[in-house]
């Protein structure tokens, strides 16, 4: 089991349960150089029939192709069998459409605050996390690189938003 500090603790999860379900499938007695490809192929059956979709699939195919890299790299072996993502289509943003939102802002049982949260993101395309490890400087939020894109970020805000940001930050806090 290999960690590293720039690993994310989700992540890790991940990957021990890739690995784990990796072994459950071809066995967790086996020399890493003996494992090829039909190994490969016969985890993909094993994640199948465990009713994994071929996202999932892939995500757990990178572990053990990422492992096997590692391993490579380090010499302690001298190649690696044929892992290949399966494909999948692309598929576009999941968005709530103007008339959703407005009934559900419409909801008289829902709490204004968590309204004006759900107006808040989205407007601003923030993810749940972001406003939590951001900053405020004046009109405009600067998203960290610790946030999934991996990348430094600023979003400009009207008043309100800069309202619902502060309120949102206190709750947090």
């Amino acid at each position: 089991k290999r960690k590293e500090s720039n690993i994310r603790y989700n992540t890790q999860i991940m990957n021990e349960l890739s690995l784990s379900y990796f072994i459950d499938a071809v066995g967790g007695s086996r020399s890493l150089k003996s494992i090829s490809h039909s190994d490969i192929d016969s985890y993909v059956a094993f994640l199948e029939q465990r009713g994994n979709n071929d996202t999932t699939i892939n995500i757990r195919l990178r572990t053990v192709k990422a492992m096997m890299n590692y391993y490579l790299k380090t010499e302690m072996i001298n190649k690696i069998p044929l892992i290949e993502q399966r494909k999948t289509a692309k598929k576009d943003p999941i968005y709530i459409s103007d008339k959703d939102f407005r009934a559900m802002m419409q909801i008289e049982k829902l709490d204004d605050f968590y309204k004006r949260a759900f107006l808040f993101y989205r407007e601003t395309g923030m993810r749940l996390r972001e406003p939590f490890i951001s900053s405020l400087n004046g009109r405009w939020i600067d998203i960290p690189p610790e946030s999934k894109s991996h990348a430094v970020r600023s979003i400009e805000l009207n008043t309100l938003l800069v309202q619902i940001f502060t309120e949102l930050k206190a709750w947090h806090d």
